[in-house]
C-alpha cells in the first residue's frame, strides 16, 4: 500500500515498519512468552543493555579514533589500517563493557578458556 500512495519510500517505510513490528516485537514476545515461559521484561532488559553497549562504546571508540595521527584519505592502505585500528578499538571497548556489565559475556569467555586449554 506505502508504494502506491509513497513510491519507493513507501516501500522502504513498509519494510522497515514490518521488521520493527515482527522482528524486534513480535518475535520476541511469542518467544519468551510462549516458548521458553519467561517474562517479556527479562528480554527487553538485557537488549537495551545491548544497545545501551553499543552506544556507549561507539562514543568511547570515536573519540579514541580522533587521536589517531593516521590520515584515512591519504591513500588505501591508510584507509585500510585506518579500519583496522578503529574496528580494533571499538572491538576492545565494546568486549570490555559487556564483560563488565553482563554475566553471560563472562560465561562465554570461561567457556573460551576452558575450550583453549583443553585442546
Amino acid at each position: 500500500i506505502g508504494g502506491i500512495f509513497f513510491g519507493i519510500e513507501g516501500v522502504l517505510f513498509g519494510s522497515l515498519l514490518s521488521l520493527i513490528l515482527i522482528i524486534e516485537i513480535w518475535k520476541p514476545i511469542m518467544l519468551y512468552h510462549w516458548g521458553f515461559r519467561i517474562p517479556i521484561l527479562k528480554y527487553w532488559k538485557i537488549y537495551f543493555l545491548h544497545i545501551t553497549a553499543i552506544v556507549v562504546a561507539w562514543i568511547f571508540a570515536d573519540n579514541l579514533i580522533d587521536y589517531i595521527s593516521l590520515d584515512p584519505t591519504e591513500n588505501y592502505l591508510s584507509w585500510i589500517l585506518f579500519a583496522i585500528i578503529a574496528t580494533f578499538f571499538y572491538l576492545i571497548i565494546i568486549s570490555l563493557i559487556l564483560f563488565l556489565f553482563l554475566s553471560s559475556m563472562r560465561r562465554l569467555l570461561v567457556r573460551f578458556k576452558s575450550i583453549l586449554l583443553n585442546t
